[in-house]
């Protein structure tokens, strides 16, 4: 993919954002437009510094602008030709590596940090692909993504960088849009804080509850369920999230479900982790009935919630345990299944990029 980013025309915008704020913290007097005057020159010139290296076509026109503008500002603030000249001298030959190198240092220790990030987000398969999207002069960075799910609904996610005072990049949290066939997207923002990951994003999107572990003020570890609340939507893109606190037994319902349903060959450890992390599971069903059921966590009515394959809600009693049919001997069992790629794809990531 082609960059087509400009960005001696982000550094222009980049100042017009940075004055702004000056403007409303030191005012428009004498004093502060010579003190704006010269944050502009040296905000200029280190942009200047980064972009004139390896300049792309379509930014010349953006550089030569700001470079003018430098210029003027350069004489204005150093109206002495003798300075003048000096000032020129020590920018080329020390103001200049010595920003290039703790630029490029700095590329990378934020490179090292997004990856991190980025896995713990299930988007390892991006992290390659960041330093693309870095070499901005923008404060904030938005990195688009998309992914195909298993069950043909799209994932689009936005995930949103904000570069600090050192210009490193940091995650600022993520939008993510689902969209299914026929329907208008659903859509949130994740907030960094919130340490959302993409795949429970999907399965929060998808209406289900995820379990997530917090880290109280005190420094002890608690647990709690989340779920989006569909009808409560705080800003245009935002959902209320709704919190319930880990006082769901679900390995006790799940116990349950199993004294009354035959499972053959299910590992209750790996079920109460998918259902934990949101995932409808699939599970065949041989009874001449279904030819599978969904289960899916509930904490709202502490409960597992039952459907056929196209999410019609099912009783526990339609599957219960029957004795066998003398007429037919049909057998009947139950084996546990997982959607197909959740568990190659989404437990260890989406694959987004």
């Amino acid at each position: 993919m082609e960059n087509r980013i400009n960005r001696a025309e982000q550094l222009w915008q980049a100042w017009m954002e940075k004055q702004g704020q000056l403007e409303k913290l030191i005012g428009t007097g004498t004093d502060s437009i010579r003190e704006l005057e010269k944050t502009q020159y040296d905000f200029f010139r280190t942009g200047l510094y980064r972009i004139s290296a390896q300049p792309q076509e379509h930014e010349k026109l953006h550089l030569q602008a700001i470079a003018l503008i430098s210029r003027k500002l350069q004489k204005k603030l150093y109206p002495n030709p003798v300075i003048r000249l000096l000032h020129r001298a020590k920018a080329r030959l020390f103001d200049k590596p010595k920003h290039l190198r703790e630029f490029e240092t700095q590329k990378v220790e934020g490179l090292i940090l997004l990856n991190q990030q980025f896995k713990k987000l299930g988007l390892a398969s991006y992290s390659g692909k960041l330093d693309k999207f870095l070499d901005y002069e923008s404060s904030l960075v938005t990195i688009p993504m998309t992914t195909q799910l298993p069950d043909k609904s799209t994932l689009d996610i936005d995930v949103k960088l904000a570069r600090d005072k050192s210009g490193i990049y940091l995650f600022n949290g993520f939008g993510a849009a689902m969209t299914k066939p026929g329907e208008m997207p659903v859509k949130q923002f994740f907030e960094v804080g919130a340490s959302i990951n993409a795949m429970e994003a999907a399965n929060l999107l998808a209406g289900r509850a995820v379990k997530k572990e917090f880290e109280l003020v005190d420094g002890t570890r608690s647990q709690k369920w989340l779920q989006l609340d569909f009808q409560q939507q705080q800003s245009p893109g935002s959902f209320k999230m709704l919190e319930y606190h880990d006082d769901f037994p679900l390995e006790k319902n799940l116990t349950e479900l199993m004294d009354k349903v035959v499972f053959e060959g299910l590992k209750v450890k790996e079920a109460l982790k998918g259902l934990e992390q949101g995932h409808q599971i699939s599970i065949g069903l041989r009874n001449g009935q279904y030819d599978n059921v969904l289960l899916q966590a509930n904490p709202a009515d502490l409960s597992i919630s039952i459907s056929d394959k196209s999410g019609q809600p099912l009783s526990m009693e339609s599957l219960a345990k029957k004795e066998p049919d003398a007429a037919h001997q049909i057998e009947r069992s139950l084996s546990l299944v997982r959607t197909e790629r959740i568990e190659t794809q989404q437990d260890r990531s989406l694959g987004i990029g």
